[in-house]
């Protein structure tokens, strides 16, 4: 949920996210930052990829690890 806020900057009402998740954003810093590692630095499983980065699924994966990169780290 954070990353996806993150990724559409819609990161505006900060305590929406504390509200929801019960978790502030120091709660899952490490995590975030260990996701955004794996991210970006996936493991090649050739039938997830084929199967979830097609135009069905509007490219997530490939939009999603290219955004980490390039705004995360």
């Amino acid at each position: 949920m954070y990353l996806a806020r993150k990724i559409t900057e819609q990161d505006q009402c900060k305590n929406l996210f504390t509200m929801y998740s019960g978790h502030t954003k120091e709660d899952i810093k490490e995590c975030f930052n260990d996701f955004i590692d794996v991210l970006s630095n996936p493991i090649d499983f050739p039938n997830i990829t084929s199967k979830y980065d097609t135009a069905k699924y509007s490219f997530a994966p490939t939009f999603v690890r290219d955004h980490a990169s390039k705004n995360f780290y």
